[in-house]
């Protein structure tokens, strides 16, 4: 029977309990933890129970009234100001970090920063302040080149600069190998985590206890959580950077790492010969070159644990005792660093006035790390071509990568999303189906999925897929979308409402559902909320085109021509290609009485989308108003090729026959038109005269040229 290890000190067990996701426990040892100690380290463990637990607002108000000392409690205090809202607040405990400095955040939060000018950007974008935004993605990215979810943000509000430049970020860390050093104070780029054997007491806040209780969090370990010891305080003005090690270190012999243990000595160590002597014998442990007294402390260590490095100069002492007990901590136990990829050791000296940056200093990474890095220089350009809608250059993007990465569910994804956004439901389905079958997990894209399956009528594979993640997956917004879009299918437009709402209050982020939310009140003509709810999209992305063309169709309904052109235009500026968008602005044009620009939009999106049958009806109809019969017949050919059981085609070819009198043909097609709709729903004058109920959920009716026949409407909402 194997003996179980139990952690030493308390903050272990907290930590354990976290990382084996017993919260409730964690929770409850971690308050008895903080009413005894009352150390910052201590109100951090508890404020991530909280938050980890969903308890954000109980983080928030602990946090709150016991105020952030440390940089983890500091950044853990702006999350949750930022999931609450409170933007302020938020704001304040980013930026106020250091006024006298140029770049506050970086010297302050350290290896946190990329993280913190993440949680700005989201900030910036909240508040609209675009251009900051982007300035902070940048520099987020410049720090930590993983951070996806910052170059997804950056990619949909930054310009074409922008994205070049990351571009070219990318190919210099590949090129080098490694991560660019520059000075942290101007842009910063990615710096070491200091553990707080590291840091010198003067750097620590005077509230923050030192004695027994705090020595307790010296001794962590690294966690799948992030959870790192404690980081005390820095003050701004004494932050010392950190040069280049040497090469060449020597081991340090068992007498003086004898000495250098020894508790009760009052004669602190030279700063010189202390440094010396940690960071050789550190090196030495790492590579397996330890002492006897060094193996028999390992041994009672995890395997994982990684060795700290050297300490700052003892010139910042307030007292020799403090010395000698700090020192008797380090040898007690390692401080459990989370480690960056570069894994050094690094000897902390002061950088000259002059020094304005860091050379890069050569190191290996492991193969992982470069697959890795190697990996998202591939997958950034094709992020950046969809969030540009470029669906040809994604898709030459994505046919170009390496086998072993097509294969990932995030770039089946991406392929399916380009398709999807290029109108090609049904290849955008079939690559959807393939992700769904191998990687049932993921749920990113699901949402445009579905609407794939609206625009293509598959109520049955719609239906399964609903009823899929609303059995398993019922806290996810993406998993509302798609229900709403099978009851949309099914015209119960209420309901759907109300689905999408669901998925807005999972998210409130989710800018794809504001979208599907306010295509959805337009169906039921309440185009106040309609609006407000396209507002909203356009606040969280403003290049979404789904919007624009949104608002152009709520403007178009109320006849104001003019403001609706100026929105499908807009549409148009964030995607150029979609074939759906250029033949609603025609539609536009033909209302306005210009007929010959109206016929240059749909030879254009005809020239996109060959086989787009809402085109081929609208230049059918606009030859037939120009009272050009015989090329009208022969669109409305190509139209019965493409959309052989649409009413409109039979109709329209009826009413050409009838100018033509050639009354027979023109009764037999009402004959066949009435057959294929005996309600009439569709044989009105114009597309545009009819109450049409199938508003499409992204109110991009266009047209699949595979499956469309068994469709009962061709566009949304166009009329001559």
């Amino acid at each position: 029977m194997h003996a179980t290890v139990v952690p030493t000190s308390v903050e272990n067990v907290i930590r354990q309990c976290l990382e084996h996701y017993a919260l409730d426990d964690a929770a409850f040892l971690a308050e008895l933890y903080y009413d005894q100690a009352k150390t910052d380290t201590a109100l951090w463990l508890l404020a991530t129970c909280h938050y980890r637990a969903g308890r954000t607002t109980a983080a928030y108000t602990l946090l709150k009234l016991h105020g952030a000392q440390s940089v983890q409690t500091r950044f853990l205090f702006a999350k949750c100001c930022l999931d609450l809202d409170k933007l302020q607040e938020a704001e304040e405990l980013l930026t106020a970090c250091d006024s006298d400095s140029t770049d506050g955040t970086a010297k302050y939060f350290g290896d946190s920063a990329p993280f913190a000018r993440s949680l700005l950007a989201q900030l910036y974008c909240k508040t609209a302040r675009v251009k900051a935004a982007v300035a902070e993605s940048k520099l987020g990215l410049r720090q930590n080149p993983f951070l996806w979810s910052t170059l997804q943000r950056l990619c949909q509000t930054g310009t074409d600069a922008d994205m070049e430049a990351v571009a070219g970020m990318y190919a210099r860390f590949l090129k080098s190998g490694h991560e660019e050093k520059s000075t942290p104070y101007k842009e910063p780029s990615s710096v070491e985590r200091t553990p707080v054997s590291d840091i010198s007491l003067e750097r620590m806040p005077e509230d923050t206890p030192v004695s027994a209780p705090s020595k307790i969090g010296y001794s962590s370990t690294s966690s799948p959580f992030g959870i790192t010891p404690e980081v005390p305080s820095l003050a701004p003005g004494k932050h010392v950077p950190c040069a280049p090690r040497k090469s060449k270190v020597a081991v340090p012999s068992k007498r003086a790492e004898s000495k250098r243990q020894e508790p009760n000595s009052t004669k602190p160590t030279p700063p010189s010969s202390q440094i010396q002597t940690r960071s050789a014998a550190r090196i030495a442990q790492r590579f397996g070159c330890t002492t006897q007294d060094q193996n028999s402390e390992n041994d009672s260590a995890p395997s994982h644990r990684l060795p700290p490095r050297s300490r700052n100069s003892s010139k910042q002492l307030q007292s020799t005792n403090r010395l000698n007990q700090l020192n008797v901590e380090d040898n007690r136990s390692t401080p459990g660093v989370i480690e960056s990829t570069n894994k050094r050791s690094l000897t902390q000296t002061p950088v000259k006035d002059g020094d304005q940056s860091l050379k890069p200093e050569s190191k290996t990474h492991s193969p992982a790390y470069d697959k890795m890095l190697d990996t998202l220089a591939r997958l950034s350009p094709v992020t950046m071509a969809l969030s540009r809608f470029d669906s040809r250059r994604a898709l030459e993007l994505i046919n170009a990568l390496p086998d072993g990465i097509c294969g990932a569910p995030m770039v089946l994804m991406m392929r399916a999303r380009a398709h999807f956004e290029a109108t090609e439901y049904n290849e955008a389905v079939k690559v959807f189906k393939e992700c769904r079958r191998r990687y049932e997990h993921y749920l990113d894209g699901v949402e445009m999925f579905s609407t794939a399956l609206w625009h293509l009528q598959c109520e049955t594979d719609l239906s399964s897929l609903s009823q899929e993640l609303t059995l398993h997956y019922r806290l996810a917004p993406q998993t509302w979308c798609v229900a709403g879009n099978c009851f949309s299918l099914q015209k119960e437009h209420d309901t759907a409402i109300k689905l999408f709402e669901r998925a807005i209050q999972l998210d409130p982020e989710f800018a794809y559902a504001y979208s599907l939310l306010g295509h959805e009140l337009i169906s039921i003509e309440n185009y106040t909320r309609a609006a407000q709810a396209f507002r909203s999209a356009l606040r969280l992305q403003p290049n979404n085109y789904y919007a624009w063309y949104g608002l152009g169709t709520i403007f178009y309904k109320q006849e104001q021509l003019a403001l609706a052109r100026v929105h499908f235009l807009r549409a148009l500026d964030a995607n150029p290609r979609n074939s759906v968008l250029i033949c609603q602005l025609s539609v536009v044009e033909q209302a306005l009485k210009n007929p010959d620009e109206a016929m240059r939009l749909l030879d254009r999106a005809l020239k996109e989308s060959p086989n787009n049958a809402a085109c081929r009806y609208h230049r059918a109809y606009l030859l037939f108003a120009k009272e050009r019969h015989e090329e009208a017949l022969a669109e409305l050919s190509k139209l019965k090729l493409i959309a052989p059981k649409e009413a409109q085609a039979f109709s329209l070819t009826g009413k050409v026959h009838k100018k033509l009198q050639q009354t027979h043909l023109a009764l037999m097609n009402f004959s066949w038109a009435s057959e294929m709709d005996p309600r009439g729903e569709q044989n009105h004058p114009t597309i545009g005269d009819r109450c049409y109920d199938e508003e499409p959920v992204t109110a991009l009716a266009a047209i699949d040229p595979e499956q469309v026949g068994d469709m009962q409407a061709m566009d949304s909402d166009a009329s001559v």
